[in-house]
């Protein structure tokens, strides 16, 4: 299964500062990787991206794991074990490309397993799993 990762252009969901509401954003500017400008597809303001808070909770927070003599891999254990914590007691869903779903939903993928949605973004979300986040298709 090929993974988006989000560039420049790309539409995203995020409180504008001028508008003052949850907005649709156009990405401008990356740096190193993450979003770093984007500008308002309502009002056309244009202003620095901050990561809300419950993504930097799953996401800022990596450990690493040593390997004998070759470079460290990321490793999503705290975030998953604290993300599915934070969930106890709701049920899982099954994943389905037609499927409706809301933030903090649990699913099960056929391939990644269980998994908690972080964000929704016009037909696709993202989805954190022990291996790491994942951007799947929705309806």
């Amino acid at each position: 299964m090929n993974i988006k990762i989000k560039e420049a252009g790309d539409l995203i969901d995020f409180q504008c500062t001028k508008c003052k509401i949850l907005t649709i954003h156009t990405i401008v500017a990356m740096v190193a990787g993450r979003v770093a400008r984007v500008k308002c597809n309502t009002c056309s303001g244009e202003h620095n991206y901050r990561t809300p808070k419950a993504e930097k909770a799953l996401i800022t927070r990596r450990c690493t794991i040593a390997k004998a003599g070759k470079s460290s891999a990321p490793c999503y254990q705290d975030q998953w074990n604290t993300a599915l914590a934070r969930l106890k007691g709701k049920t899982a869903m099954a994943y389905n490309m037609e499927g409706r779903y809301t933030k903090d939903m649990i699913i099960t993928h056929p391939n990644f397993g269980l998994g908690v949605v972080t964000s929704l973004s016009y037909g696709k979300m993202e989805v954190f799993f022990n291996l790491g986040p994942k951007w799947l298709g929705c309806g």
